[in-house]
């Protein structure tokens, strides 16, 4: 059995830039953390961020065709081999059927090891909504 790592990326509130690692809430004072280092039984060199709540998204656990990780708010391009169109998802969590989609204008599709091998990462919601006004 593959081991599916878990984890979490979002913006920081402080400068802006991308932080990845552990996600921790504190829900009554609505604070969203982002943990970064490692915790070891001899070692422990944790660092917290706080990241603005909307831009945190999950790693699905796959790749795409470059091997760049691919999150939940990731937008995802392709391009037909037959018709030469070109599709741009989004990559959402679907709470009802508990897995990541790609939804693009038309259609959706379950983000899976057959969509990482076409399709690559071009931006994300957060940065680069307009890549979404493009293609199907």
């Amino acid at each position: 059995m593959q081991k599916r790592e878990i984890k979490f990326r979002g913006k920081r509130k402080d400068n802006g830039e991308w932080v990845y690692g552990y996600i921790w809430i504190i829900p009554v004072l609505q604070i969203h953390y982002i943990l970064t280092g490692k915790i070891d039984m001899r070692d422990c060199s944790i660092e917290k961020y706080e990241v603005d709540p909307a831009s945190v998204g999950q790693f699905t656990g796959l790749r795409d065709k470059n091997d760049r990780e691919i999150y939940e708010g990731d937008i995802l391009g392709k391009t037909s081999e037959t018709s030469g169109l070109s599709y741009r998802y989004t990559v959402e969590w679907d709470s009802e059927t508990a897995r990541f989609m790609a939804r693009g204008k038309h259609f959706q599709e379950l983000v899976s090891d057959s969509l990482e091998r076409c399709c690559e990462v071009i931006g994300n919601i957060y940065e680069s909504p307009e890549l979404l006004e493009v293609g199907e």
